[in-house]
């Protein structure tokens, strides 16, 4: 559960930091990256769904890791909003 706390802790500290000269309508953009998040536990719990027999417990646990560790390597290493969005999702 900590891995999340700090991923999202990092990712706001990122979207104040981003230069309001380049996206001045910021009351849309930060919830619009804050319900990115719900969007990609939707996909993952489906993805489950359709894997979860196939690859076993194991696997789907250490998938959902990687694709944790690849998010958190994009939301750490982004320059713009959507690409905290994909980092994200």
């Amino acid at each position: 559960m900590s891995i999340f706390k700090e991923a999202k802790g990092r990712t706001l500290y990122r979207m104040m930091s981003i230069s309001s000269s380049l996206y001045p309508k910021r009351s849309y953009i930060i919830p619009m990256i804050a319900s990115s998040y719900t969007l990609a536990a939707a996909v993952g719990s489906l993805t489950v769904m359709m894997f979860g027999m196939v690859l076993g417990r194991r696997y789907c646990i250490v998938l959902g890791n990687v694709c944790a560790i690849i998010g958190v390597v994009l939301q750490a290493s982004s320059w713009s909003v959507p690409q905290i969005i994909v980092g994200r999702v």
